[in-house]
């Protein structure tokens, strides 16, 4: 299975409460938005489940990730 494949199937599992336990570490008004808590969840998530380095699971993301503006 692939790392979007298996990325595809993290969608099935609800991963919205990622938000709410991280939702203080994050400044709403000021400064640059963070990236989403949930997408860098997912992406340590896969990370694991394939022993991924950092550098691979980054390329792995860049190269095969849907580009037909999909949530994900």
């Amino acid at each position: 299975m692939s790392v979007v494949a298996a990325f595809s199937q993290t969608s099935i599992v609800d991963f919205g409460f990622i938000y709410d336990l991280v939702k203080a570490s994050y400044c709403m008004y000021y400064g640059r938005p963070a990236n989403e808590p949930e997408l860098l969840f997912r992406l340590l998530f896969l990370q694991i489940l394939f022993n991924l380095s950092d550098e691979r699971v980054v390329q792995e993301t860049q190269v095969t990730w849907p580009t037909n503006g999909s949530s994900v």
